[in-house]
């Protein structure tokens, strides 16, 4: 039996305004269709860091190429973005490294998302801003480079 997995994004380097040094960590394995993970981690890093950029977790028995968004992940994405009011990545894959996982990007209503020094969406009053192709094979290791996300 498969089980989905979760890791939470922290920043571990900013590089640039174009982009930043990412880490995989708090690796939390679940059931064949939920997770659960250590929400008191995620709010110390943001909290005393400002580190969090994201969420990685899979769904394993996706077989689409694009691995679809649950309304529970809408949920606790658009939480997420309340909870700390920035931009974040929300990276959906098959297994714990797949080598292409969907990208989703969150982020505060109507502000305007800022991708690798890019204007990438226009302010909308929605939390749900769009999706992402990243470079394939980018999540094989335990840290990786993704590009910088802000608002305005």
């Amino acid at each position: 039996m498969t089980n989905e997995i979760y890791e939470i994004l922290l920043c571990d380097t900013v590089h640039s305004i174009l982009s930043n040094k990412v880490m995989r960590e708090d690796f939390t394995v679940g059931s064949s269709a939920c997770v659960e993970f250590d929400w008191e981690f995620a709010m110390s890093q943001e909290e005393t860091f400002g580190s969090v950029v994201g969420f990685y977790h899979t769904h394993p028995f996706s077989q689409a190429d694009i691995v679809g968004m649950s309304s529970t992940d809408f949920d606790t994405m658009s939480a997420w973005v309340d909870c700390f009011w920035k931009p974040l990545y929300c990276l959906i894959g098959r297994s714990e490294y797949d080598k292409n996982p969907t990208v989703y990007i969150f982020a505060p209503p109507t502000k305007t998302v800022i991708y690798g020094g890019h204007v990438l969406w226009l302010g909308v009053n929605e939390y749900y801003k769009g999706m992402l192709q990243l470079p394939t094979g980018f999540a094989r290791e335990k840290s990786f480079t993704l590009p910088y996300l802000s608002a305005i």
